[in-house]
């Protein structure tokens, strides 16, 4: 606020770029810190569009649901035998 007050445009600018961003990391990096195996960029697609979407929800509920998907597409395209294939 103070600078604001002093009339410095660019550091106001600076500040007020930077505060959502480090208001986001805040958020994030614990879901990812524990383990989630979900990358960084679905994760913030999911918090992007879901604010878009749905608002202040969406913040929350797309990110969980691309991981979801993500974590689904992965189990889904993985290369392992079906137990028909282990019997032959």
């Amino acid at each position: 606020m103070e600078l604001v007050c002093d009339g410095d445009d660019n550091g106001s600018s600076v500040y007020a770029l930077h505060g959502p961003g480090n208001l986001l990391d805040n958020m994030l990096r614990p879901l990812v810190a524990k383990g989630l195996s979900t990358p960084m960029p679905v994760i913030l697609v999911g918090v992007l569009g879901g604010t878009l979407v749905h608002g202040v929800i969406g913040l929350f509920v797309g990110p969980i649901v691309l991981s979801i998907a993500w974590q689904l597409l992965v189990v889904w395209t993985r290369d392992e035998p079906t137990a028909t294939e282990v019997v032959r």
